[in-house]
């Protein structure tokens, strides 16, 4: 796939609920502790959402994508979505560009 045929996906970090199981043993006076989800933060491409979820994925070449990763929509706690440009040149302030013109003509 060309850099110019890349598919216009959104870049996203997406911060959700995530149940988790452990082996650990639990007692009754310890269990309130862990009685809760990991907040974990997922950064990939939206693929797909929908009101049932979000589907992210890590890597995309030719006409697939890999690493998904299905979020359901009640888990989500929050989305930022970031954009990728090219690197900007530093913009002279007008007082920088004043002394370089003093400068210039010394």
């Amino acid at each position: 796939m060309k850099l110019s045929e890349q598919p216009k996906l959104k870049l996203v970090l997406v911060s959700w609920n995530d149940a988790n199981t452990d082996s650990e043993p639990v007692t009754l006076a310890t269990v309130t502790s862990v009685h809760k989800p990991y907040l974990v933060h997922t950064l990939g491409w939206l693929l797909f959402e929908d009101a049932a979820g979000l589907t992210l994925v890590t890597e995309y070449y030719e006409d697939a994508f890999r690493g998904r990763t299905y979020i359901p929509r009640a888990m989500v706690e929050s989305i930022v979505q970031y954009s990728l440009t090219k690197k900007r040149q530093k913009r002279l302030t007008q007082i920088q560009k004043n002394v370089e013109l003093v400068v210039e003509s010394a």
